[in-house]
């Protein structure tokens, strides 16, 4: 009894130690998870004012100037 106690134990830590190796692997389906940084940050943006502008949301005064300003100081 003791021995299979043991062998069951020592299967229960090699399935934990093999699990932090593949939790990291794969595709989990994210939108958008291979743009990152700044684009995927402006594109976030976009789709966030989008969904405003169905909403009937407006654009904030001054907004349209920053962002000019912005693409300009890029370019």
């Amino acid at each position: 009894m003791k021995k299979l106690f043991h062998l069951g134990l020592a299967a229960l830590v090699a399935a934990f130690l093999a699990m932090p190796a593949s939790a990291g692997q794969g595709n989990h389906g994210h939108k958008g998870g291979k743009v990152k940084g700044l684009e995927r940050t402006e594109e976030v943006q976009e789709m966030n004012k989008r969904a405003d502008a169905q909403r009937g949301f407006t654009v904030a005064p001054g907004l349209r100037k920053r962002k000019a300003s912005r693409l300009a100081r890029r370019a």
